[in-house]
């Protein structure tokens, strides 16, 4: 069996996973003995649709694991180019999900060091608050880098995604990852505040957004620390 894809198809706003890829042409139809297993591009191998054999929440929970494996290891070639010592102190880990393009899940990860959080609380400025929730600051000596799975798990991980759950797949991947990152020994590497939190920055998003996904995915014990340890602005947000 094969589908013969309309040229005119961009009309009726492709999947998120497709990207640039050309529409049109022949797309084969592939079972096995459960019946469809994969819907793919003739020309060029492009799975359009792929069948889950496992309960969408059990394969979040993979693709989420596989993520937080490729930010663990971002982290530490990020920590490994900066100079960070295993002695260094970080409170926060944003995983940033802005994609380079809407196929691709490699999400920017900022790291903010207490030392840097010490020194604006002591001599803030406008642009304090920006630092602690978003990680971002001129008088700032943070570490950048990102995480980068697997081309074939991007695509299976957004295209999954976007099929099962309504909300921006992106984000919800990274949110899923979280929890994971959050409880990680992160010690041979650098030391964790006892505050230490990892959380999401998605677009368009306030601190109360920012707030949310930190409840979301990590321990009570570090958010406890964290609302006790909080200077500088509003904790909650005045919005939450």
């Amino acid at each position: 069996m094969a589908i013969e894809e309309s040229t005119g198809f961009t009309s009726l706003d492709p999947a998120a996973w497709r990207g640039d890829d050309p529409i049109g042409g022949r797309l084969d139809v592939i079972h096995d003995d459960l019946g469809v297993r994969l819907v793919r591009r003739a020309d060029s191998g492009l799975d359009v649709w792929e069948r889950l054999d496992r309960p969408w929440p059990d394969a979040l929970t993979g693709f989420a694991e596989a993520l937080a494996q490729a930010s663990i290891d971002g982290v530490a070639e990020d920590c490994r180019k900066a100079g960070v010592k295993a002695s260094d102190e970080f409170f926060a880990l944003a995983v940033v999900p802005y994609p380079v393009a809407v196929t691709e899940l490699c999400p920017l990860l900022f790291l903010g060091r207490e030392r840097d959080r010490r020194r604006l609380i002591d001599d803030p400025d406008e642009d304090l608050e920006e630092y602690l929730w978003w990680l971002q600051h001129s008088r700032a000596d943070g570490v950048v880098g990102g995480a980068h799975p697997p081309e074939d798990v991007q695509r299976a991980a957004v295209r999954a995604c976007t099929m099962h759950h309504l909300a921006d797949p992106l984000e919800t991947l990274c949110q899923a990852a979280v929890p994971i990152l959050a409880e990680y020994d992160w010690s041979e590497l650098f030391t964790p505040t006892p505050d230490f939190a990892v959380y999401v920055i998605g677009e368009d998003v306030n601190e109360t957004d920012i707030y949310r996904s930190l409840l979301a995915g990590n321990p009570a014990h570090r958010l406890a620390e964290r609302a006790a340890r909080w200077r500088g602005s509003p904790y909650p947000p005045e919005d939450h």
